[in-house]
C-alpha cells in the first residue's frame, strides 16, 4: 500500500513537470522505478539485461508526500536525471553513492552498452519535445545534446541492414495473445505468428583483434538482439573454441586469439546451424574462406580492420561493411 502511494506521488511530479518542463517529465516518465530500503533516497541501480532504473526509498520519501514543497521533490528527482544522463554513475567514483558500485563491475562492453541506452533516451526526448523547452539545460546537458546531435551512436542501422539483407528468410514462432481473440473461435487467447530472425554470429577471437574491437562486436550484437533476433555467437580463431545462444549478456571473456580461419563457422553454418544469415564479425585479416556459405553472409570488419581498397577486402565472398570509428 504504502509502495502504490509513494509511486503515484512520484508519477504526479512527473505529469506536473511533463506541463511546466517537457524534457524533464519526458525523461522521468522513461526510466524505471520502484520503491525499495536497499539505498538512501533516489538511487541510480542496475536492473537486468544491462539496463538501469531509480530506487526510491520510502523512510526518504514519505515525509515529502504530506508536506515539503512540489520544489523539493522536483529537485531530488532532477539531481539524480543529471547524474544518470552524464554517466556520472558509470565512471566517477563517488563513495556516497552506493548503488553505483554496482555499475563498476560492469565490462567495458556493457558500460558501453548502458551508454547506448542512455544517449537513445536522450535523442529521443530531444525530438519529442519543442526545441524552446531544451533551453535553460545545465550546460553539461546542453552540450551532450549537441553532440549526440552531431553523431549516430550505433555505427551500424541494423534494423536496416536485417530488413534488407535477409527479409525473406525468417523464421517464425506461435505467441498467445491475449488482446487478440482467435479469428476462427472468438476466444481468448488467440494466437499471432512472430516473425523473427534466426542469425549465426561469428565473432573473430584471434590475435589481431583487438580488445577495443571486441567491446564494439558485442555492442553492435546486443543492438541486433534488441530487434528480437535469435542469435546463436560462435567464438572462433582457427577453430570453434565457445559458442552460446546471446541473450543481452555480455561474456567476461572471450576463447581464442590464435590466427584466422574462417571456414570452421561457416561450415558449422552449413552442416549443422542452418541459420537465416550468417554475420562475421572480424578485422578481416585473415585469408578468404575455401567453403562457401549455403546462407547470406554478412562480413562486418572492425573500424580498426582492413581498409575497402585491401586486397582482402575484395577477397571476402558477399556482402561487406566496415564499423565507422
Amino acid at each position: 500500500m504504502q509502495d502504490t502511494r509513494i509511486l503515484e506521488s512520484v508519477n504526479r511530479v512527473s505529469a506536473r513537470l511533463l506541463i511546466s518542463e517537457p524534457f524533464w517529465g519526458t525523461i522521468l516518465s522513461s526510466i524505471n522505478k520502484s520503491v525499495s530500503t536497499k539505498f538512501a533516497g533516489v538511487s541510480i541501480v542496475l536492473e537486468s539485461n544491462i539496463s538501469f532504473g531509480f530506487f526510491i526509498n520510502p523512510s526518504d520519501w514519505s515525509p515529502m508526500v504530506g508536506g515539503d514543497p512540489y520544489d523539493h521533490k522536483v529537485e531530488l528527482l532532477k539531481k539524480q536525471i543529471i547524474h544518470l544522463l552524464k554517466k556520472d554513475f558509470l565512471y566517477r567514483d563517488k563513495k556516497d553513492s552506493p548503488s553505483w558500485q554496482h555499475f563498476k563491475l560492469l565490462s567495458d562492453t556493457e558500460k558501453q552498452i548502458i551508454t547506448y541506452k542512455i544517449d537513445r533516451l536522450m535523442r529521443r526526448v530531444a525530438a519529442l519535445v519543442d526545441p524552446s523547452h531544451l533551453i535553460g539545460l545545465p550546460s553539461g546537458l546542453s552540450q551532450i545534446l549537441i553532440n549526440l546531435q552531431k553523431k549516430n551512436t550505433s555505427r551500424v542501422n541494423w534494423k536496416r541492414w536485417l530488413r534488407l539483407f535477409i527479409a525473406s528468410g525468417r523464421s517464425t514462432r506461435i505467441k498467445n495473445s491475449i488482446s487478440r481473440p482467435s479469428s476462427r473461435y472468438g476466444t481468448t487467447p488467440g494466437i499471432k505468428v512472430k516473425k523473427r530472425h534466426r542469425l549465426l554470429v561469428a565473432i573473430d577471437t584471434s590475435g589481431s583483434v583487438t580488445q577495443a574491437a571486441l567491446n564494439q562486436f558485442f555492442a553492435e550484437i546486443h543492438r541486433i538482439w534488441q530487434y528480437g533476433a535469435e542469435i546463436l555467437v560462435l567464438e572462433i580463431d582457427n577453430q570453434i573454441s565457445n559458442q552460446f545462444y546471446y541473450s543481452g549478456k555480455v561474456p567476461n571473456f572471450v576463447l581464442g586469439k590464435g590466427n584466422t580461419v574462417y571456414d570452421p563457422a561457416l561450415q558449422y553454418a552449413n552442416d549443422v546451424f542452418h541459420p537465416d544469415a550468417v554475420l562475421y564479425f572480424t578485422d578481416g585479416d585473415g585469408d578468404p574462406p575455401a567453403i562457401k556459405s549455403r546462407y547470406p553472409l554478412l562480413w562486418v570488419i572492425s573500424p580498426d580492420g582492413i581498409k575497402l581498397q585491401n586486397k582482402k577486402w575484395q577477397n571476402l565472398p558477399q556482402r561487406k561493411i566496415k564499423i565507422s570509428g
